[in-house]
């Protein structure tokens, strides 16, 4: 959605009072930026670590890293609006070519906000996802050393009461060893998103990963740049975009670190800090139950540190390699 159609949606939303009544601190839906599989407790980063379900979203040149056929699901309560669930596949086993697809979608009925009767009740349905269904594709191919991959997002989500927004989105990326025990990596997820930017922004990463102890131990640190939606703008009051706040993407550092414990749990932990001026600050963690054919986790996630009204994003997720 264009600009100009933002500002015009944003006054006749204002209008309706949402924003009137009490201002709301910006803040994406979580929905938006889970990728699935452990990266909530990476602070959705990690993605020259990963090469499971999030990797399909986060940078699908990952996915050859390990010779795997796994399936995955999650169950997703996030901070504000409906749960969720993530479901997926991982083949980089069958073949000499690596594919993944995730699926997401609500557990209940996406309600509009203008219909909600409270303050809390309609800034909760602001801030929950639309999305009807999201479907992610990855495929890659490894080269000794680094690999390639290519995917895309079919996202589909209710536009007022009766009608229906859908799109397609383009993505790339690129993962290699520097080292046998230090891994990068570059991605860009969304692109050619015109028609659904408000549901599938571009985001662009870059990461490193570094291995010790033979695996137990992993440190991460990426960075991302993404463009903003309109819960955002809308929450800065900047429509105008006299202070750039608008047109400026998130840009956003993160750290995280990941360690085995008698190849039996998995600790995981992160901090990111935005360094473009608007200071969000995450803190996530979680612990998984992990052996050669399946991982159990828990995944807590506080998605804006300083905001009180913005409590964990929590996951729940199995994974299971055949």
């Amino acid at each position: 959605m264009k600009l100009a159609s933002c500002v015009c949606l944003a006054s006749m939303w204002i209008s309706q009072g949402l924003v009137a009544e009490a201002p709301l601190p910006g803040r994406l839906p979580n929905e938006f930026e889970s990728t699935g599989g452990h990266s909530l407790g990476f602070g959705h980063g990690g993605m020259a670590a990963v090469s499971e379900q999030s990797s399909v979203r986060m940078n699908p040149a990952m996915l050859p890293f390990e010779k795997q056929y796994r399936v995955s699901g999650g169950y997703h309560w996030p901070t504000l609006g409906r749960d969720f669930y993530q479901a997926g596949v991982v083949d980089s086993k069958t073949s000499a070519m690596a594919a993944g697809i995730t699926y997401t979608a609500g557990t209940a009925k996406y309600r509009d906000y203008t219909l909600c009767a409270t303050q809390e009740q309609r800034e909760a349905a602001f801030y929950d996802s639309p999305i009807r269904h999201r479907v992610a594709l990855g495929l890659a191919q490894s080269f000794d050393k680094f690999s390639m991959g290519v995917g895309g997002q079919y996202v589909e989500a209710p536009l007022g009461l009766e009608e229906t927004t859908k799109g397609i989105t383009l993505a790339f990326g690129v993962a290699g060893l520097l080292t046998p025990m230090l891994r990068f990596g570059l991605s860009a997820e969304n692109l050619a998103n015109g028609k659904v930017r408000e549901l599938a922004p571009t985001t662009y990463r870059g990461g490193l990963a570094y291995t010790l102890f033979g695996g137990d131990m992993t440190l991460h640190v990426d960075y991302h740049q993404r463009q903003r939606v309109l819960r955002e703008l809308l929450a800065y009051g900047e429509l105008e975009s006299k202070a750039g706040v608008p047109n400026t993407p998130e840009r956003m550092v993160t750290a995280s670190a990941s360690l085995r414990i008698q190849n039996l749990l998995r600790l995981m932990a992160a901090y990111g800090q935005s360094v473009d001026g608007l200071s969000r600050r995450v803190l996530s963690g979680g612990v998984a139950v992990v052996n050669q054919n399946f991982s159990l986790s828990y995944l807590v996630s506080r998605p804006i540190f300083t905001e009180e009204k913005v409590h964990q994003a929590v996951n729940a997720g199995l994974e299971m390699t055949l």
